[in-house]
């Protein structure tokens, strides 16, 4: 079963919050937080308009990934009980594939900067290393994310890739999609 242990953190401002994983009684709350980030992030390709899943969808998506040993949901959640942070992992089920998982990491508009997305990531590679089959994460970030570009090498994420005019704004302009890397402590080079 893929879970993280509950515990209570500290920003660096001092605000606790809870680390978790989530659950299938999250299901409401986790489509709610998702169309909010979807809404409020220029860095992440749903719009929300485009996120049809429904609450019971994703409750019963939330029971299949915590059968599984190698995906994971993570959510933050502030005192009030709300979700600030969501962590979502795809692992790839090709057997040449199956050894590197994917995930996308969102943070409530009001916690962008405050140490959250760190905390979070921080879990999640702690959690990945427990994983006997998982050998290496990749994510996908807009080049124009320099704040998240930073955050990623700081934990040893590597620069794989560029898909060129991967994404296109509102606006009319391209974005470029970098593709990064990082090896688990089982894989024996990169």
């Amino acid at each position: 079963m893929a879970e993280i242990e509950t515990q209570q953190v500290k920003l660096q401002g001092g605000q606790e919050l809870i680390l978790r994983t989530a659950l299938p009684r999250d299901a409401w709350a986790v489509v709610d937080f998702r169309k909010h980030a979807a809404a409020t992030s220029r860095y992440l390709i749903a719009r929300p308009e485009e996120y049809h899943r429904s609450s019971w969808q994703e409750r019963s998506h939330l029971k299949r990934v915590l059968k599984t040993e190698d995906q994971v949901y993570i959510l933050a959640e502030d005192d009030k009980g709300d979700i600030i942070g969501l962590v979502t992992t795809q692992v790839f089920r090709r057997q040449r594939t199956r050894h590197i998982i994917e995930f996308g990491i969102a943070v409530h508009s009001a916690w962008r900067g405050s140490g959250l997305g760190s905390l979070m990531l921080e879990e999640l590679i702690r959690w990945a290393e427990t994983v006997p089959t998982l050998e290496k994460i990749e994510l996908h970030v807009h080049a124009n994310n320099e704040g998240a570009i930073k955050l990623y090498q700081r934990y040893g994420f590597e620069i794989e890739g560029c898909r060129k005019a991967a994404f296109k704004y509102d606006d009319g302009t391209y974005m470029d999609d970098i593709l990064m890397g990082r090896a688990l402590s089982r894989l024996k080079s990169l």
